[in-house]
């Protein structure tokens, strides 16, 4: 459930519930969460610095808004150093100024050995155990595959790389009507929103929605994908 319909839902007052749980606290904006603390007894939250933050919120909210709403509630005089500043900290970066030791969860189960091996190293100083199997390929060969766009379009103004996108939806088409990959996902990333949504503007229009549902094909940027389990 959400933070702000828990809310909605739960009266204010202590003691509502033993224990609550906040799971992707890097994701989780401050103003939302913390009145689910009064309403309970303990708290345990859950989240990864080393990922991304709420972009979006960051996108949305101007800067002339969210100085009103420091106003507003009074945090821009108790809370000069910008703690609260639901703009620069996450749940995560609020609870974690706490003296208080964390609980580092060091298994990680999602990727292949091949994948998770570059955060491994340069994020978390080998420190993770990565429990999938490598010989766990579904029989779909190498993790990793590099596609090289011949004759790629000059850079210009716009994002949107005509040659790529063509090259990705047909390699996508091709992949969905293989028999090795019945039954899996497929999550379509991109850096740049723009390049993104042709994309997906491309997909939409060339393969059946129900090939496209029964696949549950994504395609997003990099911060739409945190914190799912299509990556």
């Amino acid at each position: 459930m959400r933070p702000e319909d828990a809310c909605r839902l739960f009266p204010l007052r202590p003691g509502v519930f033993d224990v609550v749980i906040f799971d992707e606290a890097s994701q989780s904006n401050p103003d939302q969460a913390l009145p689910l603390f009064a309403r309970a007894e303990k708290v345990v939250v859950f989240g990864d610095q080393k990922q991304l933050s709420n972009e979006n919120l960051r996108r949305t909210l101007s800067d002339a808004n969210n100085r009103g709403l420091l106003r507003q509630t009074g945090l821009d005089e108790l809370d000069p150093g910008g703690l609260f500043d639901q703009t620069r900290n996450s749940l995560l970066d609020l609870t974690a100024r706490r003296q208080q030791a964390t609980v580092f969860l060091n298994e990680h189960f999602r990727c292949r050995p091949e994948i998770a091996a570059f955060s491994n190293d340069r994020y978390y100083g080998n420190t993770l155990t990565i429990m999938r199997d490598r010989a766990d390929n579904r029989e779909l060969g190498p993790a990793l595959l590099v596609r090289e766009v011949e004759d790629p379009e000059a850079s210009n103004s716009s994002k949107i790389n005509h040659r790529e996108a063509r090259a990705v939806v047909n390699d996508l088409r091709h992949r969905l009507d293989e028999p090795a990959y019945e039954n899996l996902s497929f999550g379509v990333l991109s850096l740049f929103r723009e390049q993104i949504e042709h994309i997906q503007t491309l997909v939409e229009h060339e393969i059946l929605r129900e090939l496209l549902d029964r696949h549950q094909v994504i395609c997003s940027t990099v911060d739409g994908f945190q914190a799912t389990n299509a990556m």
